[in-house]
């Protein structure tokens, strides 16, 4: 890690592990530090969405959107601005592909947690789905009843 204008090597390294905590947390609230959030919208191509409580609902109240979020760190490209200049630059590279490097050397262990984020993102869908049929009384399918 180098030093750069607005984030020394040191607050690098300390985003860094900021991050690995983070993930090894599978995203746990308590993780995500008021430093690593601003990290990820000055530096990552995330917009704000209001504040870090607002950046975290927007990431990881739906399983749907943790694992979009991941995909940035896994495939490169900004989900937000669909491209991969956050990777590129010459201030925060060093730490932003250190990132993505992290994310995928945990992308074997995330399969699990992606497996549980698609679980319940069904689950929540498909008890969508009986509530909009029950609204209109149509019967509901025997694959969803249960």
């Amino acid at each position: 890690m180098k030093d750069v204008k607005f984030m020394s090597a040191q607050e690098k390294r300390a985003v860094l592990r900021a991050w690995e905590l983070f993930v090894d947390s599978s995203f746990n609230r308590s993780k995500f530090t008021k430093a690593l959030y601003n990290h990820l919208i000055m530096h990552c191509s995330f917009i704000a969405h209001y504040d870090q409580n607002g950046f975290y609902e927007t990431y990881f109240s739906r399983p749907s959107d943790t694992v979009h979020f991941i995909s940035q760190f896994t495939d490169g490209r900004s989900i937000e601005y669909g491209d991969m200049s956050w990777l590129l630059g010459p201030d925060y590279s060093d730490i932003n592909q250190a990132m993505c490097s992290y994310m995928q050397e945990k992308e074997a262990s995330l399969c699990p947690l992606r497996d549980t984020f698609r679980d319940k993102q069904r689950a929540e869908d498909l008890a969508l789905a009986k509530k909009i049929l029950k609204k209109y009384d149509i019967a509901i399918p025997k694959e969803i009843a249960a």
